[in-house]
């Protein structure tokens, strides 16, 4: 294999485990939240709002 072959699979090695940790990392710190039909929630007062 040549060395600009070699090269080029561990940057695509590389940013693929860099991918993977960040997904990791930004999927541990999402807020979950349940909503129920008929909730009343600040948040949710936004997406019912009338113009």
């Amino acid at each position: 294999m040549s060395e600009l072959e070699e090269l080029s699979n561990e940057t695509y090695t590389s940013s693929r485990i860099y991918k993977e940790k960040m997904k990791a990392y930004h999927d541990k710190h999402i807020m979950r939240k349940n909503f129920i039909e008929g909730q009343k929630d600040a948040d949710c007062s936004i997406f019912n709002a009338t113009p």
